[in-house]
Order: structure tokens, then sequence, then C-alpha cells
């Protein structure tokens, strides 16, 4: 069990490790200021959302492959999912780009965009990218943050709707 946490320390090569923090640095400052804006326990709701996303991301995964033995699911990509869909709730209009077409696009359609390619590469992909810990861990991200703050769901409708 405790792979499950160590994988995330881990990862496949720079470039991977690159990514994901790149986009940890982006968005995770701001989603923790937001946490701790609304609560005095926001900073630990931003661990606490990180640590459980990681583990979250990654059951799938393990229970898909639990007879493959050499099966294995390296980084912190379905954490850091889980943050970058955290802040699409709070902040749905941020303009995002999507690497590498320079066309800012609202975070939510990138969300869309995000979940449909991943649960599309999760069933037709052969480059050993684990397409599951990234879809679970938005979901996962999404779920959490709604626990947390479930005022959340109508924000994000309001700001979506233009409330």
């Amino acid at each position: 069990m405790y792979s499950v946490f160590t994988s995330g320390l881990i990862h496949k090569d720079w470039g991977h490790l690159l990514v994901n923090m790149l986009s940890f640095y982006f968005f995770a400052f701001p989603l923790e200021q937001t946490l701790a804006s609304l609560s005095s326990f926001g900073h630990w709701q931003f661990a606490g959302l990180y640590v459980l996303s990681l583990v979250l991301s990654d059951l799938g995964s393990i229970i898909k492959h639990k007879n493959d033995f050499w099966y294995n699911s390296l980084g912190a990509s379905g954490a850091v999912c889980a943050i970058v869909f955290s802040y699409i709730l709070f902040y749905p209009l941020t303009k995002m780009m999507i690497f590498p077409l320079p066309i800012p696009i609202p975070a939510v359609l990138y969300g869309f965009l995000f979940l449909g390619y991943c649960w599309y590469a999760s069933r037709n992909s052969s480059d050993h990218i684990n397409h599951d810990a990234h879809f679970y861990g938005a979901l996962a991200g999404v779920s959490i943050t709604v626990l947390y703050h479930p005022d959340i769901v109508p924000y994000f409708l309001g700001q979506l709707l233009g409330r």
C-alpha cells in the first residue's frame, strides 16, 4: 500500500517531472490561497486534496492491473490533475492554453477536452502513460472540493451562466 504514496515521488523522466511541477506551480499556489481565504483550515484542505487524490487517482489502475506483476504507475500526475480541476471549479472562465496551440480557451472547456482525451487515450493508447490516473485524479479533485465546499457548485454554475 505504501507504493501508492511513493509512486507520486518518482517520475519516468525529467520531462514528466517538469510537466507535473510546472502544472503544480501554476495552479497549486493560487488554489491554496483560495482555500485559505475560505476557511481557517484551507492549507490543510489543500494538503488533504493533494494526498487523497494521489491515492484515489491510482486506485482504478491498481484494480485494473492487479494481476499484472510488471505494471507500474509513476508520478504525481493524478494529484496534479486534482489540483488543476479543483482550480477550474473556482475559476472556470480563466483562460488556458493547450500546448502547442496558442489559442486561449476557458478553463472549463479545457477541463472537458482534457477529460475526453484521457478517456479516449486510456482505451486506445499504447504510450505507457497512465491516462486513467489523470482522469480519476481530475474527478477526485472535483469531488473532494465539492465535499469541502458544497457551495462551489452554485458558484461554478453562476460563473458559467454569467451571474
